[in-house]
């Protein structure tokens, strides 16, 4: 269909350039205004912006020797559209003013002012052009994040819609409606909207806009972490977009396509869709495209463990996304690279970038993406033992769930929670509260076994990130119950649940990067250690720490090598192995730390059992005292 419109316009300018130089001769200027303005609408559904902005230029400058007001307007709106869809916001808000300043110029003459237009009777032209000024003076706002104020733009904007019976343009403000529920984190509210919006459009028979709003349906479940929903609708709006030969809307669906697979740790699948995306956005002169696909494209290197390359690919982003003063994107870039930072070793830079992550999230609104930049903070202090700090944040995370209670939040508190507690544990064991304050802990890990055990049934539809760091939590209770154990049948039964975990995570990273692949020969060596197969776990420990090397993770490397002089110094020593005083210890050192729910859960595992602070500072009588009470608390354990 667009083609076939990219033909038409083509003619129709073929004609003009014969009106030109015949010096109009056959075609007035008020009809060569709506060939051009025929054209520029053709060249911006087929995303061609650069062309549609520079006939929409020339088209304004026509409108001075015409009468014709309303097209100056419209394309005015048009152009303003064209900016939104290249990611040019700057250039927005001079226009929306001239816009405004034209048609209160025309209400003016009716004698009513802009927001009591609907009591004008007839007049619907100019009714039609103020609701196009409201619905793009709400997304502006929107863009601005000001979420309150655009969401009554729209609500107004409706109003006029209805009043005319604009039932096309009226879905287009329920979808942007939408937008705004689903950036303050009201999911059921925002799928209300979002499902109305394609109900309107189906019953009018507009595809080209339904299939668009299908794919907004399958963001909001790709944000609340229903991936399985989320491929559907974005599989309903490709098949009705090949329907329909829409390309020009191909670079969104890619786009989403892609980011679920990275979600789910399918990196090639996820790889291949972002390459297709850069390559139509680079060929589009897309902007906005070209930076998303960068930084897709930098995640991926980012989990496969080239970090140089990912850094780079965020840059690129970060430049465009700044000129475009987009904050919600450039969040993303932020927090991640506060991540790869982190990953280095280098805190102040990670913490930095977080922190810029952090302010740009408050002003957006959005509490899920807030809650997963306090969470990564929360750990960065901890790591660097401030606990006052720590507290701080804590307490701002906390505040976030009991004003957005959502099951995201609540895992990202009470996980923050438990990782608090364990790490003051040793700190207070000497003063007489360690005991408290680990019990604390152990319920913590407790209520979040329960949530675990939800989250991992889920895996077909959840994050896959979110059953990674389920797996690793599970496998922290579950060696934490082996250290406290003393029957030889109990044991046997959790070393057969925690070998199934460590199966499931292996087969969960199918993709096998090359952080992962190490990840899993740790966690494996790890394990063959705790069945005192000293041969296996120095091959499997071995082999991650060649892997580590290569891809250059600092954070996973230290680990290692203190492993590996573990396996030296047990295989010189087999007797240390069966020592209860050196198993104690390492089960309050607990084997595997719950950390990040972003990128960055085994990194903070790694740091913390890394950690000088330990219990190892008290004797043996003290620790196997403190052991007694703890086994009397938890008898279960």
């Amino acid at each position: 269909m667009i083609e076939a419109h990219l033909k038409v316009a083509d003619t129709i300018a073929a004609r003009n350039e014969i009106a030109k130089m015949t010096e109009g001769r056959g075609v007035t200027l008020e009809a060569q205004l709506h060939a051009d303005l025929f054209m520029a609408i053709v060249y911006l559904e087929a995303l061609k912006i650069p062309k549609a902005v520079t006939l929409l230029k020339s088209l304004l400058k026509k409108t001075e020797l015409s009468r014709c007001w309303h097209l100056k307007v419209e394309a005015k709106l048009h152009l303003i559209a064209a900016y939104f869809k290249n990611g040019s916001f700057k250039e927005i808000k001079p226009e929306l003013d001239e816009v405004r300043e034209s048609l209160m110029e025309r209400a003016k003459k009716l004698d009513v002012s802009l927001n009591k237009i609907n009591e004008v009777e007839n007049n619907r032209l100019l009714k039609y052009l103020v609701a196009m000024y409201y619905n793009f003076l709400g997304l502006y706002l929107h863009e601005e994040s000001k979420i309150d104020e655009a969401r009554e733009y729209f609500f107004t904007a409706m109003s006029i819609l209805e009043n005319i019976g604009d039932k096309n343009h009226k879905a287009s403000c329920l979808n942007n409606l939408g937008r705004t529920y689903m950036q303050k984190g009201d999911i059921n509210t925002a799928l209300e909207y979002y499902m109305r919006a394609v109900d309107m459009f189906e019953a009018i028979g507009n595809k080209s806009r339904a299939h668009v709003v299908m794919y907004n349906v399958g963001t909001l479940y790709y944000l609340n972490g229903d991936l399985e929903n989320a491929l559907l609708w974005y599989h309903k709006s490709e098949k009705m977009a090949t329907e329909l030969n829409a390309d020009q809307n191909k670079l969104l669906i890619l786009n989403g396509i892609g980011a679920v697979y990275l979600k789910r740790g399918e990196l090639d699948k996820a790889f291949n869709y972002f390459k297709e995306c850069l390559k139509i956005s680079l060929k589009k002169e897309n902007k906005s495209f070209i930076a998303s696909s960068y930084h897709n494209l930098g995640e991926i290197q980012f989990r496969r463990g080239y970090w140089s390359t990912a850094e780079l690919l965020y840059k690129k982003a970060e430049k465009i996304w700044k000129e475009q003063q987009n904050k919600e994107l450039l969040s993303h870039c932020y927090h991640n690279l506060g991540s790869l930072y982190n990953n280095q070793l280098l805190y102040e830079k990670a913490l930095k970038y977080y922190q810029i992550a952090l302010k740009l999230r408050k002003e957006i609104g959005n509490p899920f993406l807030i809650a997963e930049t306090l969470y990564s903070i929360i750990l960065l202090y901890l790591e660097n033992k401030s606990i006052e700090m720590t507290e701080k944040y804590l307490n701002e995370l906390q505040n976030l769930k009991e004003k957005w209670p959502h099951e995201l939040i609540e895992i990202f508190y009470q996980e923050a929670l438990a990782v608090y507690l364990k790490y003051k544990a040793p700190l207070e064991l000497k003063s007489g509260t360690g005991l408290e304050s680990l019990n604390k802990a152990l319920q913590c890990l407790v209520d979040a076994k329960k949530m675990l055990k939800l989250l991992i049934g889920k895996a077909n539809r959840m994050d896959y990130l979110l059953i990674q760091n389920a797996l690793f939590m599970l496998m922290d209770i579950l060696i934490l119950e082996l250290k406290t154990l003393q029957t030889d049948k109990k044991d046997n039964k959790i070393l057969k649940e925690l070998e199934m975990a460590i199966n499931q995570f292996d087969i969960l990273l199918k993709d096998q990067s090359l952080p992962d692949a190490a990840k899993i020969y740790y966690l494996k060596s790890k394990f063959e250690l705790l069945r005192k197969n000293l041969n296996n776990a120095d091959i499997y420990m071995q082999k991650a720490h060649r892997i580590a090397s290569t891809c250059g993770y600092r954070l996973l490397e230290r680990a290692i090598q203190s492993e590996l002089r573990k396996i030296d110094q047990y295989s010189k020593n087999q007797h240390l192995m069966s020592t209860s005083s050196d198993d104690l210890i390492e089960m309050v050192d607990f084997e595997m730390l719950i950390s990040s729910l972003s990128q960055n859960r085994f990194d903070y595992y790694l740091k913390y059992v890394t950690n000088e602070i330990t219990v190892k500072a008290l004797t043996y009588t003290e620790f196997s005292s403190f052991i007694k009470e703890l086994r009397h608390s938890y008898p279960q354990l």
